[in-house]
């Protein structure tokens, strides 16, 4: 006889989500476990409108009722390997986990941190909600999760964030007073990815929930040291039980000087989700240090300067502020406003990774393409989703075509772009990323 997935479950770690549950609920709880995941896109408003989505899905689309762009899509679908997706047009996230960023709901004049970020669903859902304004950091302490964070920042056209990879102590000696909103989504004993995930119900052995308290509670006073007065932190978890989650609330407002707004937790038999927990909390007003900004002077380099100039509209060309640019091993970055002076943080992205200086030239990257609409664009090339060519772009093969423009150019679908190719003769030669190619 197979076992039903609450079965298979420590009876500790039952009897914690009891405490929270009547009896009623709690039989309602254990039954949700064996029934399908809900999955969940999210709409990336850097590039396009919710209305204007709507109206080119491919899908079959249901409101998330906890934010104004998310939406469930039906298994049966394959978003993922859409021309939309590599457009970076929507971000596929599981629904619950939509929930954090917008109890914290930063704007564009706002200096953010996600402090557990990777792999970057809540990293972009901050920097929509900012406009791709003000600052904002994302850190994660694994490089591997980082390489996959940045690649999602990249996809989703995200241009304001600064990309850590540092243990948040010392994230705090150098940044204190810093951030106005910082998001915790902090790692936890997963109790909420049961249903998701059944191989969380198995590392359920590996870490206590007393140890994952303890890491919690270490990374929230480091929060505290780099939040500014007045500030706001969202600690979040996706677990259910209260050792992790109300004790770690409690514990913060007595020892740091905070006080509550709002807590909320997502259930999988209550709620079109899997399990989420999130609190707002505030810190109390006071005086902050004053931080010294990095100045860099005006960076000048000609093969920089001719290929913004031959390559964007007169719009678009001050987005380019030389005052922000800087130059690090013939890499160069666009840093966003306000970048402060930092020393000892592993500062992996610095910001908007604009190309490389090669011998002669200058080689855009392919972040620079996804930064911006068809319409920055001086020369470009637009196809439909359905054309081969898109597919045969997405894989990184050369593609034949008629084009009469030299230099670098913008391969689009539907009106959005994708990358960058050169005019070879009759061919186009493709720079789409290596590592964002489609395999099949």
């Amino acid at each position: 006889m197979i076992k039903k997935t609450y079965e298979k479950i420590p009876i500790k770690t039952m009897d914690r989500i009891k405490e929270i549950l009547d009896e009623n609920e709690f039989e309602e709880f254990k039954n949700s476990l064996d029934e399908e995941p809900v999955l969940g896109l999210r709409v990336n408003t850097l590039k396009i409108s919710v209305e204007d989505f709507l109206k080119i899905a491919p899908f079959k689309l249901e409101p998330v009722p906890w934010t104004k762009n998310g939406f469930y899509y039906d298994k049966e679908e394959r978003p993922g390997k859409h021309p939309y997706y590599y457009a970076g047009l929507y971000y596929l996230q599981e629904p619950s986990a939509m929930l954090p960023a917008e109890v914290l709901a930063p704007d564009k004049y706002s200096s953010v941190l996600d402090l557990c970020a990777a792999p970057g669903g809540k990293s972009t859902q901050l920097a929509e909600m900012m406009e791709n304004q003000g600052i904002l950091f994302v850190n994660d302490i694994s490089p591997k999760r980082t390489m996959a964070l940045i690649s999602n920042l990249v996809r989703m056209g995200v241009t304001n964030t600064v990309v850590c990879n540092s243990k948040p102590e010392t994230m705090a000696r150098e940044l204190i007073d810093f951030f106005t909103h910082i998001l915790v989504d902090a790692p936890c004993s997963g109790e909420g990815m049961f249903r998701r995930d059944p191989s969380s119900i198995e590392d359920l052995s590996l870490y206590s929930v007393e140890d994952c308290q303890l890491a919690q509670r270490e990374i929230i006073a480091s929060a505290f040291k780099m939040m500014k007065n007045d500030g706001l932190l969202t600690f979040s978890t996706c677990t259910f039980n209260k050792i992790e989650n109300e004790e770690n609330i409690s514990w913060a407002c007595e020892n740091f000087p905070a006080q509550l707004s709002e807590c909320k937790r997502i259930w999988p038999h209550k709620d079109k989700g899997e399990g989420q927990f999130a609190s707002l909390i505030k810190k109390d007003s006071g005086d902050d240090i004053i931080r010294e900004s990095l100045i860099v002077k005006p960076y000048r380099n000609e093969y920089l300067t001719i290929f913004i100039e031959e390559t964007f509209t007169e719009e678009y060309q001050d987005f380019f502020d030389l005052s922000r640019i800087i130059e690090i091993k013939d890499k160069l970055y666009l840093l966003p406003k306000g970048y402060p002076l930092i020393k000892k943080i592993n500062i992996i992205k610095p910001g908007l990774f604009l190309g490389e200086l090669k011998k002669n030239r200058f080689e855009p990257s392919g972040d620079l393409a996804l930064a911006f609409p068809l319409k920055a664009f001086k020369k470009r090339l637009n196809f439909l989703n359905r054309d081969n060519e898109v597919l045969s772009y997405l894989k990184g093969e050369t593609i034949i075509k008629d084009f009469s423009e030299k230099g670098w150019s913008i391969f689009a679908v539907d009106g959005f772009p994708l990358g960058w190719f050169k005019k070879d003769g009759n061919f186009l030669k493709n720079y789409f990323p290596k590592n964002m190619r489609r395999m099949d």
